[in-house]
């Protein structure tokens, strides 16, 4: 989120400024420190600028800042800079997430919303996202929202109430859409029920969650939360729920906490989970140097969601807090998946793009 004001620098002059979200906080618990002040018309400035490494990027905010002490801004602000609105909200809402994770998200937006609803292809955020978000702009200075495929959704307003009321009646005809087409898909059921009552869960779990937690901390320490709500025994009671578990998160900044991809194991026994931990750390190295830039540091191998069909979703974290950050954010994906696969095919970024964003 950000927001224009006009602010009195350390000379005494009145400057345009953006306050910015900074990176790394939570805007469910975000106080003022949280925001940092930048100079607007210096980071206008860069729209005439053809290219700019993350690297120049974020030097270059650290010197407009109307505050030495301040947070490092977003790396996303020349988008929130670039909009000339007030106020401009940016979400990565589950209902956005069902029109840029499915093929044609381009003419679907179109569909659904006609110009008033700009869209933008993927691009790793940056100042490359700020410049195709400026140019959008240039091309249809009407439009009040904008999709960005494959990450979230973008609205504004000259008040807080209006950009936020564009953002809710965003996801609203973005949820509507995507119902209505499904009502129309004809498909076969894909779920069966869970074979285990909610007894025989629980106790299978306190089995089986101290191999979870044994394998998870063999290179350092973790808690494991479980999770066995309906819409996680839903999920994993497809027959394709594993297939559709390998594809990805439906946000790639997702991939900082739940990693790529979960680990997808059949109840077995304990040899058995060994052996699912040594092949995801053989497929995490793979990855890992497929698409790590050089001189990356190595990061622990073991998955941070486990998807136990039956019995439910495990994730891990250094304490308790932490760990459910993994199983709040594929709890949602699980959402979106199954959304999505009830009126298309489920179709996030793929690997390289994810990889590029994990190890950033």
């Amino acid at each position: 989120s950000s927001v224009k004001t006009t602010e009195t620098d350390h000379a005494g002059k009145r400057v345009k400024a953006v306050w910015v979200k900074a990176s790394g906080h939570d805007m469910k618990t975000i106080s003022a420190e949280g925001f940092t002040p930048l100079r607007l018309d210096e980071l206008l400035s860069l729209r005439a600028r053809r290219v700019m490494s993350d690297e120049e990027m974020t030097a270059y905010f650290s010197r407009c800042s109307l505050d030495p002490k301040a947070a490092k801004p977003s790396i996303e602000t020349l988008m929130h800079s670039f909009v000339p609105a007030t106020h401009v909200y940016h979400t990565h809402a589950d209902t956005v997430a069902g029109f840029t994770c499915a093929p044609g998200s381009l003419e679907r937006t179109r569909k659904a919303f006609g110009g008033k609803v700009l869209w933008v292809p993927y691009v790793r955020p940056g100042f490359q996202l700020g410049k195709y978000v400026a140019e959008a702009l240039l091309a249809n200075p009407k439009a009040h929202a904008m999709i960005l495929d494959k990450h979230g959704a973008l609205t504004w307003g000259e008040n807080a109430e209006e950009a936020y009321e564009e953002m809710i009646s965003l996801t609203r005809k973005a949820l509507a859409y995507q119902t209505a087409a499904a009502s129309r898909r004809l498909r076969a059921s894909v779920a069966r029920s869970p074979i285990s009552s909610s007894n025989e869960r629980q106790a299978i779990a306190a089995k089986i969650l101290p191999w979870i937690r044994g394998e998870a901390s063999k290179f350092k320490r973790v808690i494991v939360r479980w999770d066995d709500s309906p819409e996680t025994l839903n999920f994993l009671a497809r027959p394709d729920a594993e297939q559709l578990s390998q594809l990805g998160p439906f946000s790639p900044d997702h991939t900082l906490q739940t990693k790529a991809r979960p680990l997808f194991w059949k109840l077995d026994g304990r040899a058995s989970i060994q052996r699912a931990f040594e092949r995801y750390r053989r497929w995490y190295q793979t990855y890992y140097q497929h698409h790590a830039p050089k001189d990356t540091p190595w990061m622990d191998p073991n998955p941070r969601v486990i998807l136990v069909p039956d019995v439910g979703l495990f994730t891990t974290g250094r304490d308790w807090a932490k760990a459910g950050i993994p199983q709040e954010i594929y709890r949602h994906t699980i959402e979106v998946v199954a959304r999505v696969s009830a009126f298309s095919r489920y179709e996030p970024l793929d690997l390289r793009h994810l990889g590029d964003l994990e190890f950033w």
